[in-house]
């Protein structure tokens, strides 16, 4: 599953998020099960991965 936030494309575009230079986020996600998810399922445990893809656009020639 790919999810974006602003357009992947290199170079400023107007979808684009901005931070400024020393600035934080907190982002939190949150996953739920279907009700009808058996309880075999409590306490397993799994793994994920995320990727955070940044550049600096203003300034850049």
């Amino acid at each position: 599953m790919e999810w974006f936030v602003g357009d992947p494309t290199q170079g400023a575009q107007t979808s684009d998020r901005v931070l400024a230079g020393g600035g934080a986020e907190t982002h939190r996600f949150q996953v739920t099960l279907q009700l009808s998810t058996p309880n075999t399922y409590q306490g397993a445990t799994t793994n994920i991965a995320f990727a955070f893809n940044a550049e600096q656009t203003a300034n850049n020639p």
